[in-house]
């Protein structure tokens, strides 16, 4: 099932992401102002992967409601120089969040609409050396906001 992407944004956005939780959006606020300027194009609550199939005879309006619901949804996918970058915001962030990137990765590069060269970011409000140690080791770049 192909990205979708959604709209596009570019580093002048003010406004509030798209399905952020209260938490994930003191995070973004604190860290958004730090990286805006590198940023050429962003994409908000991005979907990935072909999720589960929707049940036999579903109805085409149905069937795009229920690849919504199913399918990964990377927080941010954003345009650095010549890489794309998805980005996870997460509140307290475990070992948890940086499964949920690789997996974002190997969804986005089976369909990657803005190119192959993937970072992968995770940002978070609580330091956790566990955390810091696996990302280093997964080449996951780890930032606290």
């Amino acid at each position: 099932m192909p990205t979708d992407l959604g709209a596009r944004f570019d580093s002048t956005y003010t406004g509030k992401p798209a399905h952020i939780s209260p938490e994930d959006l003191l995070i973004f606020d604190r860290w958004w102002p730090t990286v805006r300027e590198h940023i050429t194009e962003v994409y908000f609550d991005v979907g990935l992967g072909p999720g589960r199939p929707s049940p036999a005879g579903t109805p085409a309006n149905y069937a795009k409601m229920w690849l919504r619901l199913n399918q990964k949804r990377a927080d941010i996918l954003a345009v650095v120089r010549d890489e794309v970058w998805i980005i996870e915001l997460r509140f307290a962030a475990n070992t948890n969040a940086l499964g949920r990137l690789l997996g974002y990765k190997g969804a986005y590069l089976e369909d990657p609409k803005l190119g192959a060269n993937v970072r992968l970011m995770l940002v978070t409000n609580e330091y956790d050396a566990d955390v810091e140690r696996a990302a280093l080791y997964a080449g996951i770049i780890y930032t606290l906001a």
